[in-house]
């Protein structure tokens, strides 16, 4: 009598180990890690350079800034403010004129900014609203004015100086990079490792044609 064909069991560990879920959990919080790491970092270094990198006056009225440096500058409007122990705290749209004139006594020429910056820092908010070339670093004088229709007693602060854009896309760029990374690399650890180890599964049982099981009488 001829026995009817049986499935040979392999006993052997299925390929790849099930740690690889584990690696791929781990890439995933690690990116994660990563960009929470690098976020704080580079808005502490913005936040730093705008609670301290920037030369204040406070407006309306006369008033000087030291800028340290020559090219490109932009004057901020700090609607919410601390300087020299007086709190501001003042409307966003606050409509004014400004002069500023460089340490030769020459009048600068301020441009409209293109876009919008905007910033929220350690009790300072403000927004750019206006952008110049410096000649030369040195004291500049400030004068600004409030225009009819504004309240009398509103106060403000100004700030000057340089705030990179390529720096805050770097910034945000060292947040999202990270974390799309991380998520992919895991998600293409984790698919290889679910298709090799289903498809192990299938082959460890199996029934080859015309072929018969051992002691088979």
């Amino acid at each position: 009598m001829t026995a009817a064909p049986s499935s040979f069991v392999i006993d052997e560990p299925l390929r790849p180990r099930w740690w690889w879920y584990l690696v791929a959990a781990i890439v995933a919080i690690g990116g994660i890690v990563f960009a929470i790491y690098d976020g704080v970092q580079g808005f502490q270094g913005i936040s730093h350079k705008v609670s301290t990198g920037f030369a204040r006056v406070a407006a309306p009225g006369e008033g000087t800034v030291h800028i340290d440096h020559a090219g490109s500058q932009s004057v901020f409007y700090e609607y919410k403010s601390t300087l020299d122990g007086e709190h501001f705290d003042a409307p966003k749209g606050v409509h004014f004129r400004l002069r500023v004139t460089d340490p030769d006594g020459n009048d600068v020429h301020l441009d409209n900014p293109t876009g919008e910056m905007t910033y929220t820092f350690n009790g300072n908010a403000g927004s750019r609203v206006f952008k110049f070339d410096a000649p030369e670093a040195g004291d500049y004088k400030v004068q600004s004015v409030l225009e009819p229709g504004e309240s009398p007693d509103t106060r403000f602060v100004l700030a000057f100086g340089y705030l990179d854009v390529s720096r805050l896309v770097g910034t945000i760029l060292s947040v999202v990079l990270p974390l799309i990374g991380g998520f992919v690399l895991a998600l293409v650890i984790f698919l290889v490792t679910l298709i090799r180890r289903g498809r192990a599964e299938s082959a460890r049982s199996f029934t080859p044609p015309g072929v018969q099981p051992p002691f088979a009488g």
